[in-house]
């Protein structure tokens, strides 16, 4: 081929990765140079699993096979022809020397492989030292950009994602922070609502958000409840807000009052749909906050809700 290396990477970069194993096949030369550029070129997909058992920090990668090794042995190159999509660091323990070396090892492994696209992360049951402050934030900051889904389920972790860390995650649409320990979370969360707010307000496509957390700000909610009720491309959305006491309850209440923003037993109607409005709902023995929309009911006329037609239209 007369055309430089440099170029030939550049448009195999827009081929899809089915089409790339084709070219493999067309000359010894463009089969080595996909082979050696392969982590700049379009990767099969794969699930990575980073736990340990009895001591011995494992990974696992799943794609159309399993496959599964102690992780002192793994090489950054095994990364360089696949593309890491999910990653899921599980029951990983509290020694420091440990933990510090799985962090680093994995930091340096994603890096190296470039792995800038990873969609999926979930921490559950890590328990992360002081002694690994760094590392920590080092790995939020890098993996963070692209994830449309984070999971953080019984950790203590010594850090939490910052609110610029979390602000960078421009597709996130499932944010689950549940029975963790870590740094004050407030501007975490309140961050999280933050873009779901900006999805709402700028019509962004999303079909749908989750969240389970603990407490955000109540102007944060306010927020989010006023953008909801005010577009008319609006998404599905389950929210749940933990630690949610009689004083953070009062304090909505008041934010509410305050902006004017009228509901009907915590139902906000919305000012563009006629049947949707959403359902806010506590639960006072564990202090949870849930939210959800309800888009079409027959029964509702503004903040009027009329039972025997709900019933009837049924």
């Amino acid at each position: 081929m007369d055309l430089p290396t440099e170029i030939i990477v550049e448009i195999l970069k827009n081929v899809a990765y089915s089409d790339i194993k084709t070219c493999q096949y067309v000359n010894r030369y463009l089969n080595r140079l996909i082979s050696e550029n392969s982590k700049y070129l379009p990767r099969r997909r794969v699930a990575v699993r980073i736990f340990q058992k009895s001591g011995v920090t494992f990974v696992s990668n799943t794609t159309r096979h399993f496959k599964e090794e102690e992780f002192i042995h793994f090489k950054a190159k095994d990364w360089s022809r696949v593309a890491v999509d999910s990653l899921v660091l599980e029951n990983i323990g509290m020694e420091s020397c440990e933990t510090q070396w799985v962090l680093q090892k994995l930091l340096t492994c994603l890096k190296m492989s470039r792995q800038l696209r990873i969609r999926f992360l979930k921490l559950d049951c890590v328990e992360i030292s002081d002694s690994s402050h760094q590392q920590l934030s080092e790995f939020f900051r890098f993996v963070l950009p692209y994830c449309e889904e984070i999971q953080m389920v019984r950790c203590v972790l010594p850090t939490a994602p910052t609110p610029a860390q979390i602000t960078s995650c421009k597709a996130l649409n499932h944010y689950r922070l549940l029975d963790s320990r870590s740094a004050p979370m407030n501007g975490t969360n309140d961050a999280v609502l933050e873009i779901y707010t900006h999805d709402v307000c700028s019509n962004s496509g999303k079909k749908s958000f989750h969240a389970e957390m603990s407490c955000a700000t109540p102007s944060k909610v306010c927020d989010f409840i006023q953008a909801w009720t005010s577009s008319a491309a609006v998404p599905y959305f389950n929210i749940t807000l933990s630690e949610c006491d009689e004083a953070w309850r009062s304090s909505f209440s008041e934010e509410c009052r305050r902006r004017n923003i009228s509901n009907a037993c915590m139902e906000f109607a919305s000012t563009v749909l006629k049947t949707a409005h959403v359902k806010v709902v506590f639960v006072n023995d564990a202090q949870l906050c849930r939210m959800w929309p309800v888009f079409d009911v027959p029964a509702r006329n503004g903040p009027e809700i009329c039972y025997n037609r709900y019933y009837r239209d049924f």
